[in-house]
């Protein structure tokens, strides 16, 4: 007897605010049109990648998904769907080395203060980590809350109802956004391209379309915009396969999102003397019992 092991595109991923959250903006706070004071701007892509290099994908997978049972470290958000899957990213995502995210944000000039925070121009690296309450998260959370503060962070755990979390109309809620971090899972159908939009400039969430839309980040690159617009119209599988790829890579080597874990579910047995037994993430366990045999 062995297990089916489903493997879809659900992706246990953390999203950074491009935005800037906080409270004393009042009505700005979280709109678009702001700037995160580090993640955005011109040290926002050294600091969005030393917090990358500061999270241990492998000792969350191991310690909390079973190491590969429920779910093995992830690379890229688009994944499930083989020709579709992106190698470019993988030198990037393996690597976890707090003293190289360390050094490259000392090198950048964010300097270790006496509380062992790191601070440039009167900005401390002070970040607040939302997600839902939920056991599996808390412990991701206190991992990476380890590590991204021996990097030099400053990290505050915060855990939401998921009720409340996943909603537009609540200013705790992932819609708002009004963290540095955020962290949940979600996934696409096999086509990737309305899930991918949920990036794009326009699908920037804020008070406009009452924290309705799907870009939580508030990420804004025109050159994502293009390949988006391109996916639209592009009818040529390995073309589409092209560009779905140039999407994920952005979005993973620009560091809008980091993935943490690409889940899998094992849901059932399968008989040793079955043959012809293809695991699926997008269906049903039986979607192919024709081809069952013995």
């Amino acid at each position: 007897m062995q297990g089916w092991r489903r493997r879809g595109s659900s992706v246990e991923r953390i999203l950074l605010n491009f935005a800037d959250p906080s409270a004393s903006l009042g009505d700005k706070r979280g709109e678009p049109d702001t700037k995160h004071p580090f993640f955005n701007g011109a040290d926002g892509k050294i600091v969005r990648t030393a917090l990358a290099l500061a999270t241990d994908r492998k000792t969350v997978a191991q310690q909390i998904y079973g190491d590969g049972l429920s779910g093995k470290p992830g690379c890229n958000i688009v994944t499930g769907v083989p020709d579709y899957e992106s190698t470019a990213t993988t030198d990037f995502c393996s690597k976890f080395d707090t003293a190289a995210a360390g050094k490259m944000l000392d090198d950048a000039g964010w300097k270790l203060g006496s509380d062992n925070v790191r601070a440039k121009g009167g900005i401390k690296l002070s970040i607040v980590y939302q997600t839902t309450v939920n056991a599996v998260r808390q412990k991701t959370q206190d991992i990476m809350k380890k590590n991204w503060e021996a990097a030099g962070f400053k990290v505050e755990l915060k855990s939401v109802p998921a009720d409340v979390f996943f909603t537009n109309t609540s200013p705790d809620g992932a819609n708002h956004f009004w963290a540095d971090v955020e962290m949940f899972t979600n996934n696409s159908d096999p086509d990737f391209t309305n899930y991918l939009n949920g990036w794009t400039s326009k699908q920037a969430t804020g008070k406009a379309n009452n924290w309705n839309s799907a870009n939580y980040n508030r990420y804004q690159n025109p050159a994502f915009d293009t390949i988006i617009d391109s996916l639209r119209s592009e009818k040529d599988p390995a073309k589409r396969a092209t560009l779905f790829k140039q999407a994920n890579d952005i979005l993973i080597l620009d560091v809008v999102i980091i993935p943490v874990v690409t889940r899998t579910q094992v849901t059932s047995g399968i008989a040793n003397t079955l043959k012809n037994v293809v695991p699926t993430g997008w269906d049903s366990e039986m979607y192919a019992v024709q081809d069952f045999s013995k």
